[in-house]
């Protein structure tokens, strides 16, 4: 028969939050120790804003990017990443400055989602270019066109959040896992290789 004694309910009341408590802590301590030691290793994906790595890469380096003076913009999937020269159109168009914005896996209204939004934040581009091939006119699904959080990645990009924040709002144990082991088999492979800022590492 359970006990009706006041003091013995309240006892095992603050037991049981004491405990509860104590493992939520534990478990943000294992989380937060992980990412660490992935970054200390050089195996932390970047921020899943769009949980696909060739994507989330090309953010992290357009945080990075001087983009405020730039008037030249390219934005597409891979064959707008791997097919543009942008110092040669610089070279072509005098005047320009150029920045190839294009991760990769993208369809073309997708293309145009990112696309609006890099020029809210770049307002001297007059040019946009963009390298189509038949992939990106296929299952363009409405509901995937909005692939990113443009809010969120506002914020990150302008430095307005701490470059974890991405890592809370959005986890994803399982990607994160996936990308780590991807880059740790990738360092296996091609030990010497040196990832350019910017470049994705799918395709």
């Amino acid at each position: 028969m359970a006990s009706s004694d006041p003091a013995r309910l309240i006892a095992d009341s603050r037991r049981f939050l004491l405990v509860f408590f104590l493992l939520v802590l534990s478990g943000i301590g294992l989380v937060a120790g992980a990412h660490v030691a992935l970054a200390r290793k050089g195996l932390l994906p970047p921020p899943p804003l769009a949980a696909t790595g060739c994507i989330d890469d090309k953010f992290r380096a357009l945080r990075d990017a001087p983009l405020a003076d730039r008037t030249l913009l390219a934005v597409g999937s891979s064959a707008t990443w791997r097919n543009l020269d942008i110092p040669a159109l610089e070279r072509r168009l005098q005047g320009s400055r150029g920045f190839n914005a294009a991760p990769c896996y993208l369809h073309i209204d997708q293309t145009e989602y990112l696309t609006a939004f890099l020029l809210e934040r770049i307002p001297e581009v007059d040019t946009v270019i963009t390298v189509v091939a038949p992939r990106d006119f296929e299952s363009c699904a409405p509901e995937e066109r909005a692939f990113f959080d443009a809010a969120l990645t506002a914020a990150y990009l302008d430095r307005q959040v701490p470059h974890w924040l991405p890592y809370v709002t959005g986890f994803r144990p399982l990607y994160l896992a996936r990308e780590s082991l991807a880059r740790r088999a990738s360092l296996t492979l091609y030990p010497k290789l040196v990832q350019l800022p910017g470049e994705p590492s799918g395709f």
